[in-house]
């Protein structure tokens, strides 16, 4: 009795299907990280402006056209709040 070399089609099938789990993964980890840098983005713009809103003096924020209240409360808002 010859004995054949067969090849299983299952370890290439394994290694395409991992390639594509590990590409699909990678893809997931980016979006993440971009969407994490968006988010730090804005936090930073918000404290930014927030404190410059800070920095004017009261007798100025009537000045400008926004309700006084309504900057005085933006400046208080802790920069994680929209």
């Amino acid at each position: 009795m010859s004995r054949q070399a067969t090849v299983s089609s299952t370890p290439l099938t394994g290694a395409v299907t991992a390639r594509r789990a590990i590409a699909d993964v990678r893809r997931w980890l980016g979006e993440m990280w971009a969407s994490l840098c968006r988010t730090l983005a804005l936090w930073r713009h918000r404290a930014r402006t927030r404190a410059e809103l800070r920095s004017i003096p009261r007798h100025q924020l009537h000045d400008l056209p926004f309700d006084t209240a309504v900057t005085l409360n933006e400046q208080n808002k802790p920069f994680w709040k929209q």
